[in-house]
């Protein structure tokens, strides 16, 4: 599907290092793109701009979809921007917090992702205290189109994604 302002590769970020028809359903950490996607990134980054600087800052990518950002430690910035990102896709917003969730009663990570898959979620960004927590829930639930991940104390990779562009 082509959308005005946005090249078709937009719609997903693909490729890995051993296939390019390959399409990448899980980002977790920038140390495995490869130089192409990087590139891809980045060139996604210029088309956003492009986009975000119009009077109407949104295109169609996401339109039908439903974003989780799911939050199991405190964040303001991490959460508005992922939320003003998925809106600029047209994406259908619900944020989780764990504080108030069946979470702080015992229940489990793996449980609480079947649950909001089997609600409907299509694309999970999860921010989490315990290392490799994204890439468990990866591992587990692939029916997800998309996961993105970040979890303490390793870099955000949204932060390095930016120093990339920014350079």
């Amino acid at each position: 599907m082509q959308m005005e302002g946005v090249s078709p590769e937009m719609t997903h970020v693909s490729g890995d290092a051993a296939s390019d028809e390959a399409v990448r359903r899980h980002v977790l950490d920038l140390d495995d793109f490869s130089r192409a996607e990087i590139e891809q990134v980045l060139e996604t980054a210029d088309s956003m701009k492009e986009v975000l600087s119009r009077e109407i800052k949104q295109v169609p990518a996401l339109r039908g979809q439903t974003v989780i950002n799911m939050f199991f430690e405190d964040s303001t910035r991490t959460r508005i921007s992922f939320e003003l990102a998925a809106r600029a896709l047209s994406a259908t917003i619900v944020n989780f917090s764990a504080r108030g969730s069946s979470v702080e009663k015992g229940e489990s990570l793996i449980d609480t992702v079947r649950t909001l898959q089997a609600l409907g979620a299509n694309i999970i960004v999860m921010r989490h205290g315990q290392s490799g927590a994204p890439y468990l829930v990866s591992h587990h639930f692939t029916r997800l189109d998309h996961q993105c991940g970040r979890w303490s104390p390793c870099p955000s990779n949204a932060g390095a994604a930016r120093s990339l562009y920014d350079s």
